[in-house]
């Protein structure tokens, strides 16, 4: 009988362990360049990125839109920007717009799932009213900033020579908690603090974390008067460029927050439960689009950047971690969109697919995690803007494409190519075994071959020579599309066109498709009402016709209620 109730207890044990839900946390880069991580074949030292990639599945072939407010809606949306009108540019702040509250959100679907949901760093997806605030779209905490990025040491988002706070713990200022700290480190830390507070007090639950960090957006922007209080010292002594140096130290304080969240969630016990996400929201702009200042990320080689549809812009690094992954340090060569992120992660954690309604991504974690040359997706919208008339396709091997036209790409980009900077330094494996990454990761099987293996399969080794070059970047890709074997010519050196008209036309005519369902982008004016006051804080300034009529029935009832008292006092 005794043997009976333990053989019991032991199967019950196992099915409580089997239906835990796996703690997913999910690191998102900041304009981080294809050519900023060492497994792509960097110069920039990233073991910890680089750990995570070879221990897990590098996505080779990872897309996002060209701009961080776009590629953030795909992925909390798990829909094209396109259909809802969050397509184009970054928002800036005032500009009153955001995610249509009638779209449901990943963190509202993973608190269906019973999780416990956070973000830690940027929002940037709407904050007009507080309707649209990170804890009324799913998030249980909110700890970061609401626009596009912030200073890294005092909590201050400026632009157009306007400048105010927008530093925030949940819907309270945070000022305080943010000056004269490095944002990067600040943000990991706080990463950490929810993981053990999560251990603490909500281990009945799954822990659902989004780290949007901050980094290594505008790298040089204030750096080169503020630099990171960290240095690689002189493993970068061999960069020639110093703003390059400096954007290295900003890349370490990124690979440092991916070292710091991996141990916490091994300290904590949870590590042996875990999915842990690496990617970036667009490519590096080698020049800042908004104040045209030099940002020393690469994308080398690919062409274009930040703001393009060419692959520089949109395809993007990314890797994912899994502990219930039963095949892992591989490459992964078939299509991933940003879009797939939501149902990817809520099939890992145990939700049914048909919950999600009216979605353009696919749920790939038994693709991505098992069969490595499966490819689920066959094709996806780049991306479809409306005002500036760019838009891009790709199914298969091909790539139909229309960008910037000359003159607008010449307001952010001087160096449409990148520039070479691999080779300068040797690549240093030690870092890699000695990671924080993989030092926390059970089970990592690190040696030199599997290391050499992936990164010479992640590394695109195609470069467009000279005069190629030159023929391309004069290529009118704007009033004609263009059109690319991106699987033999991933830099775009070849435009395709003219020698395949009937494969242009099929997908112009998909496009069309898209076209039918476009949402047009909202006006994208700046409300003065929206500038910082007295506060100094930039924050929701605008009231919604609920709010206004709870305001003025509130109202009226203290009036009654004074007037009641007058009757009675008289």
């Amino acid at each position: 009988m005794k043997r009976f109730l333990i053989i019991i207890l032991v199967f019950a044990l196992q099915e409580c362990v089997a239906s835990e839900k796996p703690n997913i946390v999910v690191i998102i880069a900041d304009d981080m360049g294809w050519n900023d991580v060492g497994f792509h074949g960097s110069e920039i030292p990233t073991p910890n990125i680089d750990a995570l990639a070879y221990s897990g599945i590098i996505l080779n072939r990872h897309y996002a839109l060209p701009s961080c407010t776009p590629s953030r809606t795909a992925f909390l949306t798990g829909k094209y920007p396109s259909r809802i009108g969050m397509q184009g540019p970054p928002l800036l702040a005032s500009n009153p717009l955001g995610i249509n509250l009638k779209n449901k959100l990943m963190p509202q679907y993973f608190k269906d799932l019973g999780y416990i949901t956070h973000l830690v760093g940027k929002w940037h997806v709407g904050c007009h009213t507080s309707q649209y605030l990170p804890t009324n779209r799913g998030f249980d905490t909110f700890f970061g900033y609401q626009n596009g990025f912030l200073d890294y040491y005092d909590g201050t988002h400026s632009f157009k020579n306007l400048s105010g706070l927008d530093a925030w713990r949940n819907t309270t200022k945070g000022w305080k908690e943010f000056y004269g700290k490095y944002l990067t480190t600040l943000i990991a830390e706080e990463a950490v603090d929810v993981i053990r507070r999560h251990s603490a007090t909500g281990r009945n639950n799954g822990l659902f974390l989004v780290v949007a960090s901050p980094a290594p957006h505008k790298g040089n922007r204030k750096l080169n008067l503020e630099p990171p209080p960290i240095t690689h010292g002189q493993r970068m002594s061999n960069i020639s460029d110093t703003n390059r140096r400096i954007f290295a130290d900003v890349m370490k304080a990124l690979d440092d927050t991916l070292g710091e969240v991996t141990v916490a969630l091994k300290e904590q016990g949870m590590i042996n439960n875990s999915i842990i996400v690496f990617l970036s929201d667009n490519g590096a702009p080698t020049t800042d689009y908004l104040d045209h200042v030099d940002n020393s990320g690469s994308n080398w080689p690919l062409r274009g950047e930040k703001m393009s549809v060419h692959e520089g812009g949109v395809r993007t690094a990314a890797a994912v971690w899994a502990s219930s992954f039963n095949q892992s340090s591989k490459t992964y060569r078939g299509l991933f969109h940003i879009t797939d992120w939501l149902p990817t992660l809520y099939s890992a954690a145990g939700g049914n697919l048909s919950d999600l309604i009216d979605i353009d991504g696919i749920n790939q974690w038994f693709t991505s995690g098992i069969e490595e040359n499966f490819e689920e997706r066959k094709e996806l919208l780049v991306d479809m803007e409306d005002v500036a008339n760019i838009e891009a396709y790709i199914k298969g091997k091909w790539k139909l494409l229309k960008n910037y036209s000359p003159d607008m790409m010449e307001a952010f980009t001087d160096n449409y190519f990148g520039t070479n900077l691999r080779g300068s330094i040797e690549y240093n494996k030690t870092e890699i075994y000695f990671s924080k990454v993989a030092m926390s990761l059970p089970g990592s099987l690190l040696n030199d071959s599997t290391i050499e293996r992936l990164r010479q399969d992640s590394t695109i080794s195609q470069i467009c020579d000279p005069q190629q070059q030159l023929e391309s970047e004069n290529t009118d890709c704007h009033t004609k599309y263009c059109l690319y074997n991106i699987e033999e010519d991933p830099c775009e050196c070849y435009d395709l066109a003219a020698d395949n008209v009937k494969i242009v036309q099929e997908l112009v005519s998909i496009l069309e498709h898209y076209r039918k369902q476009l949402v047009k982008q909202g006006n994208r004016y700046l409300d003065e009402k929206g500038f910082p006051g007295e506060s100094n804080y930039w924050e929701p300034w605008i009231f919604n016709a609920c709010s206004c009529y709870m305001i003025s029935k509130l109202l009226l009832l203290a009036i009654v209620f004074c007037s009641f008292c007058d009757v009675l006092c008289f």
